[in-house]
């Protein structure tokens, strides 16, 4: 008889929720990113950037003092300024549903 540890399966539900909620996370605020991603590639960023003309508004409204990162989009040579608007398992769906309708009336 094989043993299988009971924490492995533990893990491995754990990670695909995790998974799920991140999939979700991005399908809600793909319009807000200039980037397009494709979940079923398997990267599945813990941060989504996002135009940052109102990033204190955002940095107070999610309690978080990430502050601006530069970002590149379409890999070409030109960095922007954006606000990394978590979306990883510390920030729920339901606070990213609330921020995208205040501020972006959706």
């Amino acid at each position: 008889m094989k043993y299988v540890s009971k924490k492995y399966e533990v893990d491995n539900i754990y990670f695909d929720e995790i998974i799920l909620d991140r999939k979700n996370k991005i399908k809600l605020l793909q319009g807000l990113t200039l980037i397009k991603l494709d979940i079923s590639s398997g990267f599945l960023p813990p941060v989504l950037p996002i135009e940052c003309d109102r990033f204190l508004q955002f940095e107070k409204y999610i309690e978080s003092d990430i502050g601006l990162r530069h970002f590149s989009y379409d890999h070409n040579k030109e960095y922007k300024q954006v606000f990394s608007l978590p979306i990883h398992q510390d920030i729920s769906y339901r606070q990213l549903k609330l921020f995208k309708k205040k501020f972006y009336n959706e």
